[in-house]
């Protein structure tokens, strides 16, 4: 996966790489980046939710969700678009995987100050990549889905749940932690919404967790 096609303007761009398959992808710089800097930028992976991809799927996440309340983290965003399934499917993976390295090393950002996150399906894939990436990953954030089946992470983890939430409901993933369990349970967020597909509604807790990421990060 060559960088040569990435941009280095701010703003928010609709990339499309054509190495052996055709990747599309949408990445955030903000107006503070610089390559190299002695203030490198954070960089987060943001996974979309389920459904059938369009070009540039994850892009309304980065513009609706994401950069109206992380803006002041001065982060280049990230959002590949999957073929379809599970963020675990293999070339699902690789693709995630791969893009996330190659922009890592593009824009020199720093390698403590990274993230991953999701909405529903991009949730699960969420806590996937945290747990078998722990490497690339200093902190995750799923919001509105989890996995089936809990597996501690290696990374700190903040879940925004709701109790309304037809799909992910807030007891069903708090079932997960029967107080004889010796596994610890990952923070929780509580979210008032109307239904699973309220995305809009989860945008202050997004934003009330930047005093929790700049702590993972201690910045």
């Amino acid at each position: 996966m060559n960088n040569k096609t990435l941009p280095f303007s701010s703003g928010v761009h609709d990339i499309k790489f054509l190495d052996h398959n055709e990747i599309r992808f949408t990445v955030s710089i903000p107006e503070e980046a610089n390559y190299p800097s002695t203030a490198p930028n954070p960089l987060i992976l943001i996974l979309h939710y389920g459904g059938e991809p369009f070009p540039f799927y994850g892009r309304p996440l980065i513009e609706q969700l994401y950069l109206p309340n992380w803006n002041e983290l001065g982060a280049i965003m990230v959002a590949p678009e999957s073929s379809g399934g599970a963020w675990s499917e293999p070339e699902n993976e690789t693709r995630a995987i791969q893009l996330f390295q190659t922009i890592l090393d593009a824009y020199k950002c720093d390698a403590r100050k990274t993230l991953v996150t999701g909405y529903s399906a991009g949730a699960i894939g969420a806590h996937y990549y945290a747990l078998n990436y722990p490497e690339l990953f200093t902190a995750a954030i799923p919001i509105a889905g989890y996995p089936s089946h809990y597996i501690d992470l290696p990374v700190p983890a903040r879940f925004l749940l709701s109790k309304d939430d037809e799909l992910f409901p807030l007891k069903k993933f708090k079932d997960f932690f029967p107080e004889s369990e010796s596994v610890l349970s990952p923070e929780t967020v509580s979210v008032k919404v109307r239904s699973h597909y309220d995305v809009a509604n989860y945008g202050e807790a997004v934003r009330e967790c930047i005093t929790w990421i700049r702590s993972q990060w201690n910045v």
